[in-house]
């Protein structure tokens, strides 16, 4: 295994809480508690440096807010006040949908029977979104969704007996046609700030961001401001969050008034909401990638600081950006989640203490499933450490969701959150336990010109005081190119070094990073630019990754052809000739190529096919395999990457049809009139479906027969034929292919009917009108015959 592929291997034991227990559990019971133990005894017996634990914990375990219900707890936000005391709210849809709170005074070890906050009799309509803030006194203010009088409205409720009880329930703005969601609360200078979106019922895409405030502790609000200023433009705006110190206010959402995918705006107030800047914007991404879900926060300088998510590296990432001018402008952004190609970070949460330490929170895929991460910075916001577990679900069991982030009174990140470990999701808490290190370089300072033996030097430290450090670790990589040292033990700890060997790098700019390990967590990556100068050899430096393997298919079905292609960079400074490339599935040969040129600082592409097996597989690439080249580094010739082959019925449609996708051209249908009998019909699967056949019959018999062409994705298309109405009530019935000539994920929902009825033209013929017709023409004639037969003369 690589150095790089040990490093990663790591990292992921790192995150994993559980990696020790299960060993543990796995054996059962007392037997597999008792081997753990003499195996630990063992270890310290022999007096043998430890390697950072898979079991080493930054945050305690998890604590349940609400005692556990079948139905879902979710949406939970947090609050903690001076005295530590810990506030949660939280969405209950056990039975109905409330809003409910939740108290610790005890740090989070335990919580108090959780309190409704809502006063709704009839819980069927929708609540939801709450969000909390407490102020210095105590005191507690709740706001949330609320649709109980029809259109979603912001309500707003208080407790001033540490949440035993909450007062009546006040909409903040009952009046108007705009639909009120997504509320976010502040405190400061003894003024509540509430924003919120409001979305304009009469004007379909258009939403702005709302705020009011109240300046006797809820009980009026001032008039309610429209702090957005793209007036009424179709702008989409969604996702406020407010962050509120001493005088100043600052408000930061996703906005599509230059982008339809979003970009993050802002708008800041220095006189506590009386008035409001002109917004800003905050994100830098490029056009066309989405920047959204932002968190508000100010700086103790006051500045303002916010964190979103971003996909402008292809995978969604969290980024950081501040202000240095007061919200006039903000600074380009600063990633915070560690970059891990394929996986997902989303919904930050950050939060800021009183000597500029920033915490952030996000969800995390990472690990199989969503988890919540934690990342830190002590500079500002110029760089942040590696991703940190918070949770401590198994890694490979249920999903994370509505996550949530708080300070204490001395900094110490809290965190509530949302999991499904028992089926149905409920609310957790967990706070840190144990600060990440610190770590900074000393020499060479930054931006300075290095060659030869360089010996890099830096101090650590442990914020808890305990200089429990483990140790340092060190990182080369070129700027813009592809060299990367993989990081590297250094020398020391609280004092360390590190040496570089710079003639066996390319002249150009590099980065020399360090991060400290305390046997918990890393610190945050301390970082310096430097040039390298010599005057030396030159060498190719032939280079591989993961992310330049490429499968064509990327999912491919058994049996498929699979072209596996390789992009090879030269990232040395002299051309490589011949230069061989052998691709394996795990360790069986699939095929090898020959490149006959690869200039250095450009790339060739090599290549070979592969018939697809069923299952995963590791595909794995090795650049001169002989080491018939010469090159400045040896160790970045192999790369490996995994593909998974699916079963040959993985990719089918799922065609379906149901009574609400019928529909027929008139509601009132007369006999002998024409109807067109229309059918939409989607596919649900994850393959297209050609030349599908609609047929509709009526009463069992067939009135026509469509065929659609063509029928994509999570897409419909529909079919029409005419029918000429007859008298009477008709079944009709539309089947979706018919004779199963298109084979489906489910063949169960191609048909669907409804029934009609159709009346004689001019409605029912009153019944008495034929029987008198019939009766008065048969009483004459039989008057007639009586009287003619006494009228007949006799003889």
């Amino acid at each position: 295994m690589s150095s790089s592929s040990e490093d990663a291997r790591r990292e992921i034991l790192l995150y994993n809480p559980y990696h020790t227990v299960e060993c543990g559990m796995a054996m059962g019971g007392k037997v597999g508690a008792l081997l753990v133990l003499f195996v630990l005894l063992f270890s310290s017996m022999l007096v043998l440096p430890l390697a950072p634990t898979a079991g080493a914990a930054v945050f305690e375990g998890s604590v349940p807010v609400n005692t556990h219900e079948t139905g879902t707890q979710k949406s939970a936000r947090i609050a903690v006040d001076q005295l530590a005391n810990i506030s949660v709210v939280w969405e209950d849809l056990h039975d109905g949908r409330m809003i409910f709170y939740g108290r610790s005074d005890d740090g989070g070890a335990t919580f108090m029977q959780k309190v409704r906050v809502d006063d709704v009799v009839d819980a069927s309509s929708n609540r939801s979104s709450p969000a909390v803030a407490v102020n210095d006194s105590g005191s507690i203010f709740v706001v949330w969704n609320d649709a109980r009088n029809g259109a979603s409205r912001i309500y707003f409720s208080k407790s001033d007996d540490n949440g035993s009880s909450f007062s009546t329930n006040i909409p903040i703005d009952p009046s108007g046609l705009i639909v009120q969601t997504e509320p976010d609360i502040a405190i400061a200078n003894e003024t509540i700030f509430v924003v919120w979106v409001g979305t304009n019922l009469s004007t379909p895409g258009l939403s702005n961001i709302f705020m009011a405030r109240s300046v006797d502790w809820g009980q009026t609000f001032l008039s309610i401001v429209n702090i957005s200023d793209t007036g009424t433009s179709l702008i989409t705006q969604g996702f406020p969050s407010i962050a509120a110190m001493d005088n100043i206010v600052f408000v930061t959402w996703h906005d599509s008034r230059t982008d339809s995918v979003f970009d993050i705006y802002g708008v800041l107030s220095n006189d506590s909401g009386s008035n409001f800047g002109a917004n800003v914007k905050v994100s830098d991404g490029i056009p066309g990638t989405r920047q959204a879900r932002p968190d508000a926060a100010i700086l103790p300088d006051g500045n303002p600081c916010a964190v979103w998510h971003d996909d402008r590296s292809g995978d969604l990432d969290i980024r950081f950006a501040r202000s240095a001018d007061n919200g006039v402008h903000f600074l380009p952004s600063v990633l915070v989640s560690d970059s891990i190609r394929g996986t997902s970070h989303a919904e930050p949460q950050i939060a800021v203490d009183s000597k500029g330490n920033i915490s952030v929170i996000f969800r995390d895929n990472s690990l199989h499933t969503y988890h919540v991460m934690y990342s830190g910075s002590h500079n500002s916001g110029a760089s942040f450490s590696s991703g940190i577990l918070v949770d401590n679900a198994p890694l490979d069991m249920g999903s994370a969701d509505s996550i949530d982030l708080a300070l204490s009174p001395n900094g110490t990140p809290m965190v509530v959150y949302d999991f499904d470990f028992t089926g149905s999701r409920d609310i957790y808490f967990t706070k840190m336990i144990d600060r990440p290190p610190l770590c900074s370089i000393t020499f060479p300072i930054d931006e300075a010109t290095i060659a030869g033996n360089v010996t890099v030097l830096g101090n650590a430290s442990d914020p808890d005081g305990n200089e429990t450090l483990v140790m340092v670790e060190a990182r080369v990589h070129s700027v813009g190119g592809l060299y990367d040292s993989g990081w590297k033990v250094a020398n020391g700890t609280v004092g360390w070094n590190y040496t570089i060997n710079t003639t066996a790098l390319i002249n150009g700019p590099y980065e020399i990073s360090a991060r400290s390990y305390d046997g918990e967590a890393y610190s945050e990556t301390a970082l310096i630019q430097v040039t390298v100068f010599n005057e030396g050899q030159k060498w190719p430096d032939l280079a591989i990754t993961a992310n330049d393997i490429v499968f064509s298919p990327n999912l491919p079905e058994e049996s498929q052809l699979v072209n596996i292609s390789a992009a090879v960079w030269n990232i040395g400074n002299l051309n490589a000739t011949d230069v061989n490339v052998r691709f394996y599935r795990e360790n069986s040969l699939i095929g090898e190529t020959q490149t006959s040129l690869v200039p250095y600082g450009e790339n060739r592409t090599a290549g070979v096919q592969w018939q697809a097996l069923p299952g995963n597989h590791l595909i794995k690439v090795i650049v001169d395999p002989d080491n018939i080249i010469v090159e400045l580094n040896e160790t970045n010739n192999q790369a490996s990457k995994m593909v998974g082959v699916v079963p040959s019925t993985f990719y089918q449609p799922d065609l379906e049809i149901s009574p609400e996708n019928v529909t027929l051209s008139s509601d009132e249908i007369g006999v002998g009139d024409s109807v067109n009998l229309t059918a939409e019909v989607f596919n649900f699967g994850n393959k297209g479906a050609t030349n599908v056949a609609v047929v509709f019959t009526v009463d069992g018999d067939r009135v026509g027969e469509q065929m659609i062409s063509y029928v994509p994705v999570n897409n419909s298309r529909s079919a029409k034929v005419t029918w000429v109405a007859t008298v009477g009530h008709h079944i009709i019935n539309i089947t979706v292919d018919p004779t199963n000539q298109i084979v489906e994920r489910n063949e169960s929902n191609n048909r669907a009917s409804i029934s009609v009825d159709v009346t004689p033209v001019g409605g029912d013929f009153p019944v008495w009108i034929i029987v008198v017709g019939v009766a008065i023409p048969l009483v004459l004639a039989l008057a007639i015959t009586y009287v003619m037969k006494w009228r007949r003369p006799k003889y």
